[in-house]
Formats: structure tokens, C-alpha cells, sequence
């Protein structure tokens, strides 16, 4: 995405809550990059407590709402936008379920103790080729976000007006 379409925590449920098929909810997951799972982690509710919260069984995981946050490398899955105001992604769905990946060719080994120098340094090299393509084959079975910041929560504060008592003396 070009543009941010998430800015609360609340929007980040709704995607998780709607996005995708029902079917494939139990299985789906969200990824994001370094950077955008920093912004993800700082953001509080109104108590202060962060909401993103770690994996009980893997402290070293964060979840939201029961589905595993993945991180990928910055260099590997790069913010987009302009420096002083990146576009972190965001992605939710199955993508065991979105993409196939295909072997193009068999496996081709050759190995060599005569060439490429290792004849001269008493070595053996091997060259291994492998050929695979990745085809998206079900485009609704994941969708991307992006954000630049996700606003902390804020509390309900009780704005009706408390009752108060007076004692009135009889005259």
C-alpha cells in the first residue's frame, strides 16, 4: 500500500476480525518488518500496559488477539514512504493458502576436484542448481495494511456528574 490505512490498535482487530474467510482465520498470521514491529510493541492501552503482549509459550513471540506477529529483516521486507515518516507493512492472512511455490527443474549436482582451482588447492566444489517460481494462487487469502504510527489507547472517561449530598438543617 501507498498510503497508511491503519492508525489505531482498534483497526488492527478489525483486519484481523474481517479481512479474511472465516475459513482460513485459524490459520492465518500477521507480518510485519523490524521497524514496523518496534511501533507495534510501544503502543499502550490506557493504563499504560503495552498491547502487544509476548507468546506464553514462546516469550520470545508477540501475539495479537491469539494470531502470531512474524517478523521479517527490514532488508528483506523495507518500509516504504519518505525517511522522516515511513510506511511500515502490515500483512494478515494464510500464506500457505496465497501462494504455491513450484520446483521448476530437478536438482542438478556436479561436483569437481580438477576445476575451478581446486585441483590447486586439493579441494572438492560442487555446484547445486535449483530452480523454483512462487505463483500467488488465491488473492483473497491475505491482505496488506500499512501504518505509519498507531496511536496509544486512550480510557472512557465518566463525564456524567456525580451526585452530590448537602445537609439541609430545618428551621
Amino acid at each position: 500500500p501507498k498510503k497508511p490505512a491503519l492508525s489505531t490498535f482498534d483497526d488492527i482487530i478489525t483486519m484481523i476480525n474481517t479481512a479474511v474467510d472465516p475459513a482460513i482465520k485459524a490459520t492465518s498470521i500477521l507480518i510485519t518488518n523490524t521497524s514496523g514491529l518496534n511501533q507495534l510493541t510501544l503502543v499502550k492501552d490506557a493504563l499504560g500496559n503495552y498491547l502487544l503482549q509476548p507468546d506464553p509459550v514462546q516469550p520470545d513471540r508477540y501475539l495479537i488477539k491469539g494470531k502470531r506477529v512474524v517478523e521479517i529483516s527490514d532488508h528483506w521486507l523495507p518500509s516504504g514512504g519518505e525517511t522522516s515518516s515511513p510506511l511500515y507493512p502490515l500483512y494478515y492472512g494464510d500464506f500457505k493458502q496465497a501462494m504455491t511455490l513450484f520446483d521448476r527443474e530437478n536438482l542438478s549436482l556436479l561436483p569437481t576436484n580438477i576445476g575451478g582451482g581446486a585441483f590447486e588447492t586439493d579441494t572438492t566444489k560442487i555446484r547445486v542448481i535449483d530452480r523454483f517460481d512462487v505463483q500467488l494462487t488465491d488473492t483473497e487469502a491475505f491482505v496488506a495494511g500499512s501504518f505509519t504510527a498507531i496511536s496509544d489507547q486512550k480510557g472512557n472517561i465518566n463525564t456524567a456528574a456525580t451526585p452530590t449530598t448537602t445537609n439541609h438543617k430545618e428551621k
